[in-house]
């Protein structure tokens, strides 16, 4: 992640960048993702959800969370990201497990993928 402050920090927040995965100029165009035009994370609901006395750590759970949500996107598991985000909202956590099932390799039972060969 990126974090830029502004000359007016801290009445406006950091803005947060993606830098590993970096969403793509496609995805910057479609409010499922929460990224906004020019590649920054959408991590408020509103202008107002940002508090001057608040800590940057609370955006950067947040941002740890749209990158946890931005795989389950990637993986086809959700359509769109939750709209408080993973961090606050458990209603995608059994959905992680779902993800990883489908990333697995399927074990192919004749043994002919198998690359581990010991010598």
């Amino acid at each position: 992640m990126l974090v830029i402050y502004s000359a007016a920090h801290p009445m406006v927040p950091p803005t947060i960048y993606s830098l590993d995965p970096e969403p793509s100029i496609w995805e910057q165009t479609q409010s499922a993702w929460h990224v906004a035009p020019g590649g920054s994370l959408c991590l408020l609901q509103s202008d107002g959800g940002w508090q001057p006395e608040a800590s940057l750590t609370e955006l950067l759970a947040k941002a740890a969370g749209w990158r946890i949500e931005y795989a389950l996107m990637k993986a086809g598991v959700i359509n769109e990201m939750s709209v408080n985000g993973i961090v606050s909202d458990p209603s995608h956590d059994h959905l992680i497990d779902r993800a990883i099932q489908r990333a697995a390799p399927t074990p192919d039972p004749t043994g002919a993928g198998d690359t581990n060969v010991s010598s």
